[in-house]
Parts: structure tokens; C-alpha cells; sequence
């Protein structure tokens, strides 16, 4: 039952945290989206390049989930959940594979291997519907190696672990890794087959060419990205960057005087310190096809962990060590692990029947899986705050959606649009027009607060002529039933009794103060500022939003001639 505690809090932590709002590149989503509306059977750009990838695949599955009602990313996060579900599902049949494994055995392999796959280190990527992605080739190694495992006829075997590989290349770029991969797999395990039946080889083989030539053609490499002759010209760089990539899922979030990339380093030399025992004592006894098939998958993933590390960090390196401890890249990180633990878990039911060599693996198992346990620990617990943070970032885009036509452009990019924000601005009218979304302003309810409540809510601090003659207003927000600070202030202007939006802004100024006085550390970002062009406007009203919600409170009017006039 332990084993189901850490999906079980990351479904309840995507449901409560996640926000149903389409954010960075999941907006290339939209041109496919209103062509489907338009009635185009076969929509284009699904094999358009995302950075490096080609994500085809992963890119069907989120139009069906758009268009079984308003575009709601939430069922994105979720997919992701149930990938991961059924990756572990994936895992503990591999482990069951080995005669021998009890039901303590494979308890245990099951609360470990969990506990990576739902590590809340990888916060970035379960808040993100899009990064599904990133999870489809590892779950397609699983399958196939269940496959090359199974007694199916060997063309069977072939046949769909080449399928897999083709949804994985066309799911993530690295999932391109899987054609080698699997390919030793399968010569190692069923050689004997291989040897006399060369026809699915060479159906692989032809598989992978037209697989791999078809991804390159008319391939740019991504505007803005480091060449890749950044690690190159430095081995040395990019072996530590690789170091520091593998771990980045025990450092991930720390701060212990800015040593996390070191701490990163040390996890992936204490993966290598475990493999070194384990793969030994593995290899010695070898000589028990079930066991010798672990010690070929335990390495397969071990390789796919290494090999994604390596390719990412040698793309990514001109950006920075740190750079690779990025949330959104632990989930690599954790695959490495995972095949150290299909390994440990044979060593354990083997040398759990070999009394004579039980003590010198498993003591140095215990000893390295013990600090990589606590590292993990600290390495979530501190993740919370990040967690909170990006929380907050996608209410805030949630709040100003609606408006964002009116929106400054560096508060769109922030929270909404990492490429600005001419891609919300041009496709949000049109997937409102198309019913892809819903007419967002209509699930705005306006809350006209009473004197009394008026100032919980905030307030208008100061409202004067700028340096350049516009109008500048300046304040603080909250949000006294969540004890936060508010996600969007609002101006709008009342003709003929309909609100019209002006300008919308997203808190983001320091606050102190407001900290002190309200008691609550999540207002410490509750000031703003917002400026508008021309001679004061009649009727102009300030609106706190929620968008969590859609609650738009009334802090106030602006006077219409503002001090310093």
C-alpha cells in the first residue's frame, strides 16, 4: 500500500496546483486546434519541430483531449499521471519477470521506483500539460523490453518494439536512443531467434533508417540554442555537465550556499558507485537466463538515463551548469536510477538465497540507496516553494487571459508566453470565435466590495502624472480568503453601464510591509504599477482578480485629475 502514496499525492498536488490555462509552447498548439475547427481532416504541423523534437505523437493524443470540451490542460497533467501509472505498472511486471521475487521483494522495488517517478522534483513538468512529452519515450522502453521479454513470436517482437521506437522518436528527441537500445536488448536476449531469422533484423534496421531520415529532413537547429560544439570543444565540461544532469534530481531546488551543482555530481557518482557492485555480483551469476535478462534491462535503462544526459548536456552546456539542474530536466534524471534499481532488486532476491555473498553487496547497497533517500527528501521538501511560485505564475495568466489583449508585454511573456506576447494576443481571439475556448470575460464575476472590505482587498497608494505625461497608479493587492497576494489588478472603465477592460497588470513588486500587516508570507509579491496612456478617462475603476476563481474585487476609483496635474 506504501507504493501507491506518491501517485496518490501527485494526482491530489496536479489537481489542487495545476491550472487550466495554456501557457509557453503549449500555445503552438492553437494553429492545429482552430484548422481542426475549420473542418481540415488531416491538420498540419504535427510533425513541426518543437526546439529539437518532433513531438507527432504526444501532439494527437492533446488535440483529443482539446476537443473533448473547452481546451483544458489540466487533462494533459493528468495524461501524464497515468503515463507514469503505467510506466510503474511497466516496472514491477519487468522485476516479476525473475522467479524467486516475493511479495516484499517486488513491495519494495515498487515504493522505489515510485518514489522517482513521482518525485515533486519534477514539479515543472507535472504543472505543465505539454511535458507529457518528455515521458513517452521512457514508457515505451518499458514496453518494448516487456515485449523482447514475452514469448511472442520474434517478427511479433520486432514488428511492435519498432512501433514503439517510432512513437518515442516522434514523441521527444530522445527518443531516438531506443533504436540502439533496444537492439542490444534484443540481441541479448533472444540471439538464439535473431541467429536464424534474419528478415526481422533487417526490418529493424530499414525501420530505423527511414525513422531517423525523415525526422532530419528539413531539420533547423532551434534560434537562441547553444551549438553543440560548445561541449565538444570541452570533454572535460561536458562529462561534468553529464555528472551533474544525472543528479540533478537529488540537488534540484537546495540551498546550500549555491553547491548544487557539486551535491547533483555527488548523486551521480554514488549511481555509479552502486552500479559498480551490483553489476558485478550480477555478472558473476549470470549464469540463470532470468537473472542475466535483469542485469541486460537494469543496464538498458542505466544507458538511456547516461545517454540522455549526455545529449542534453552537450546541447544545453552553453547555457550554463545550472542550467541542467532545471526541474523539467529531473525527469531524465531519475531513469538512470530506476535501472539501478532493477538491479539492486535481482541482487536482492538473488543474494537473499546466497547467504555467503549477502553481505558485501547489500550492505553497500543500503549504505549508497540511504544517502540517495535523504538527498531526495531534502531535495522534495525544498521544492515546495518552487511549487507555490509556479502555482502563483499560472493563476496570474489565468487572471489576465481574459484581457490580455490590453496586457503589458513583459507580464505576458512572464507568466503566459516565454516567446512573447504575439502568440496569445493573435490566437485567443480566434479560438474564442471557434468555441476552442470559452468567452473568458463572460466567467468574470464582479465583486463590489463594501467600504470595510474595500482595504482587505488592497488599496490605491498613490495615482499621479508620470514622467512622460501618462498616468501612473500604484498599490498593493490581496486576497484575504487565500492569505495571498492578488494574481492581476484590473482598470476599467464604466460607459453606459458596461465595464470596459483598460489595462491589466500583474503584481510583482516586493512588499514587505503588507507581509507584516496581513501576517501572510505568500503577499510578500503583492505591489504593482500600472500606466496609462492619455488624459484621465471619467468612471475609472480598479479591480483586484483571483484566478483561481475568476472573482474580480473593487479596490476603488481613480480620481480624474491626479496629483501633480
Amino acid at each position: 500500500m506504501l507504493a501507491l502514496v506518491p501517485p496518490l499525492l501527485t494526482v491530489g498536488g496536479v489537481l489542487w496546483f495545476g491550472v487550466d490555462v495554456p501557457v509557453g509552447d503549449q500555445w503552438t498548439l492553437a494553429p492545429i486546434l482552430e484548422r481542426l475547427e475549420l473542418g481540415n481532416e488531416v491538420p498540419y504541423g504535427l510533425f513541426a519541430q518543437a526546439n529539437e523534437s518532433r513531438p507527432a505523437f504526444p501532439r494527437l493524443l492533446f488535440v483529443g483531449l482539446a476537443r473533448l470540451g473547452y481546451w483544458n490542460v489540466k487533462r494533459e497533467m493528468l495524461a501524464t499521471q497515468f503515463l507514469l501509472m503505467g510506466t510503474s505498472l511497466g516496472l514491477v511486471l519487468l522485476v516479476r519477470q525473475y522467479r524467486g521475487d516475493g511479495a516484499v521483494h517486488t513491495a519494495g522495488f515498487a515504493l522505489a521506483a515510485n518514489m522517482l517517478l513521482f518525485s515533486w522534483t519534477q514539479y515543472e513538468n507535472f504543472l505543465w500539460g505539454i511535458q507529457f512529452i518528455l515521458y513517452v519515450p521512457f514508457a515505451c522502453l518499458v514496453a518494448a523490453c516487456l515485449l523482447v521479454l514475452s514469448r511472442r513470436p520474434l517478427h511479433q517482437v520486432v514488428l511492435l518494439v519498432a512501433l514503439l521506437n517510432i512513437i518515442a522518436t516522434y514523441s521527444y528527441a530522445n527518443g531516438m536512443l531506443l533504436w540502439p537500445l533496444t537492439a542490444a536488448a534484443l540481441a541479448s536476449i533472444r540471439w538464439s531467434e535473431l541467429r536464424d531469422h534474419w528478415r526481422p533484423a533487417m526490418l529493424f534496421t530499414g525501420a530505423f533508417a527511414a525513422s531517423v531520415a525523415l525526422y532530419f529532413w528539413d531539420f533547423d537547429w532551434p534560434t537562441g540554442h547553444p551549438s553543440i560544439w560548445v561541449a565538444l570543444s570541452d570533454p572535460l565540461r561536458a562529462v561534468a555537465g553529464t555528472l551533474v544532469f544525472l543528479g540533478s534530481g537529488f540537488s534540484f531546488a537546495m540551498q546550500f550556499g549555491g553547491y548544487q551543482v557539486l551535491i547533483a555530481a555527488g548523486a551521480a557518482l554514488a549511481l555509479a558507485a552502486l552500479l559498480l557492485p551490483v553489476s558485478v555480483y550480477l555478472f558473476r551469476n549470470r549464469d540463470g537466463r532470468a537473472l542475466r535478462n535483469q542485469l541486460v534491462i537494469g543496464l538498458v535503462f542505466v544507458a538511456y538515463g547516461v545517454g540522455s544526459a549526455a545529449v542534453t548536456a552537450a546541447g544545453r552546456l552553453g547555457f550554463g551548469m545550472e542550467y541542467l539542474l532545471a526541474s523539467r530536466y529531473t525527469a531524465f534524471s531519475f531513469t538512470a536510477f530506476l535501472g539501478a534499481a532493477v538491479l539492486a532488486h535481482a541482487v536482492v532476491v538473488h543474494a537473499g538465497r546466497q547467504a555467503a555473498s549477502r553481505a558485501w553487496v547489500t550492505q553497500s547497497m543500503v549504505a549508497i540507496a540511504a544517502a540517495l533517500a535523504v538527498l531526495w527528501g531534502l531535495a522534495n521538501v525544498q521544492s515546495v516553494a518552487h511549487i507555490l511560485e509556479v502555482h502563483r505564475s499560472r493563476l496570474q495568466a489565468r487572471a489576465i487571459l481574459p484581457f490580455v489583449l490590453m496586457a503589458d508585454e513583459q507580464d505576458v511573456r512572464a507568466v503566459m508566453s516565454f516567446q512573447g506576447s504575439a502568440p496569445v494576443r493573435r490566437w485567443l481571439p480566434r479560438l474564442v470565435e471557434r468555441g476552442v475556448l470559452p468567452r473568458l470575460r463572460d466567467r468574470v464575476t464582479w465583486v463590489t466590495a463594501h467600504e470595510t472590505q474595500r482595504a482587505s482587498h488592497g488599496a490605491l497608494e498613490r495615482f499621479q502624472v508620470g514622467e512622460y505625461g501618462d498616468l501612473v497608479a500604484e498599490g498593493w493587492t490581496y486576497l484575504p480568503e487565500e492569505h495571498r497576494a492578488g494574481d492581476a489588478v484590473l482598470v476599467t472603465a464604466r460607459q453606459e453601464e458596461v465595464l470596459r477592460a483598460i489595462s491589466v497588470t500583474v503584481p510583482s513588486t516586493p512588499r514587505d510591509d503588507i507581509v507584516a500587516r496581513t501576517g501572510a508570507p505568500r503577499a510578500f509579491r503583492s505591489g504593482w504599477k500600472v500606466s496609462l496612456n492619455g488624459p484621465a478617462i471619467p468612471g475609472l475603476e480598479l479591480w483586484t482578480l483571483n484566478g483561481r476563481t475568476g472573482e474580480a474585487y473593487r479596490l476603488g476609483s481613480l480620481t480624474t485629475v491626479p496629483a501633480g496635474q
